[in-house]
């Protein structure tokens, strides 16, 4: 069963727990309001998720350092000192003119 399965049955049994007497059929748009509330949901935690996974030193660097040459907006959400080394780098190169962040 996959993610969505799961969390319309929780649903079903959560709304069978709490309204146990009244019963009341969904329409095709309630239905469908809730499963596109479900997916943002999942969506949106497994995009956090992404976003504080562990990365590489190096990896870290070399995006700290594009962001930095780009002057893109520094974005640092694993607060890792490699990330801040880059940026730096990456600023100092463009303001000396490089043609790329690591070629002169």
């Amino acid at each position: 069963m996959t993610k969505l399965g799961y969390y319309f049955t929780t649903l079903l049994v959560i709304g069978n727990l709490v309204f146990p007497t009244v019963a009341k059929a969904l329409s095709f748009g309630e239905a469908l309001g809730i499963g596109a509330g479900v997916i943002l949901i999942d969506q949106a935690i497994d995009n956090n998720r992404q976003r504080h996974r562990y990365v590489a030193p190096r990896q870290e660097y070399e995006r700290g350092l594009e962001d930095g040459y780009n002057n893109a907006r520094y974005d640092n959400p694993r607060n890792s000192r490699d990330y801040d080394d880059g940026f730096t780098h990456g600023r100092s190169r463009s303001a000396q003119g490089w043609r790329t962040p690591v070629t002169r």
